[in-house]
């Protein structure tokens, strides 16, 4: 009998807890504000859209936008065939795309500048992640550079930095994801 009586009383807690909104921080309406809250909408205004009332501070998001790549090796090339884009998510940032690479000779090192939003000053952020060439090549690796807007090519062993003419009209299809500064 007396557990009944304990799950009776669970159960009520439980239906008073969801109708007050004890279990759901964020609320259900967008006049609630509750740092950190993440809520998915289907109105115009929604929170995957970054201008959610419910989302402040560091977990603020942002859609896909879009962002400009540029040539940070010193050489002042210019990609052609681009596609970029990026979201961010509190403190990560998601930017993927493709570019190609223009004929060049220049052996200055292989840097991509241009993020949306700088690398944090931390080691963990330059783990490397793949990008691809669909041209046969068997990929590269890419790191952000920490305390920069800025990412690196490697060659797919990561032991050295590939240059822009190791680069020359190459396409590549990449994803980095690295926290934001």
């Amino acid at each position: 009998m007396r557990y009944m009586i304990a799950l009776l009383i669970v159960v009520i807690w439980s239906s008073l807890a969801l109708s007050q909104g004890i279990n759901n921080p964020c609320g259900n309406t967008a006049s609630t504000t509750v740092p950190g809250c993440m809520i998915y909408g289907t109105s115009a205004n929604t929170a995957a859209q970054g201008n959610d009332s419910r989302i402040t501070g560091a977990a603020q998001q942002t859609g896909i936008t879009t962002w400009v790549p540029t040539d940070a090796s010193g050489a002042g090339l210019t990609f052609t065939s681009v596609s970029v884009n990026y979201t961010r998510i509190g403190n990560m940032v998601y930017v993927y795309g493709t570019l190609t690479y223009p004929i060049t000779a220049d052996t200055n090192g292989a840097v991509i500048g241009g993020l949306p939003v700088a690398v944090a000053n931390d080691n963990y952020a330059a783990v490397p992640t793949i990008a691809q060439n669909p041209n046969g090549n068997p990929g590269w690796q890419i790191r952000a550079v920490k305390n920069t807007s800025t990412f690196i090519l490697y060659n797919i062993t990561g032991a050295a930095q590939l240059t822009n003419a190791q680069m020359t009209g190459a396409t590549i299809y990449f994803m980095l994801i690295y926290p934001a500064a």
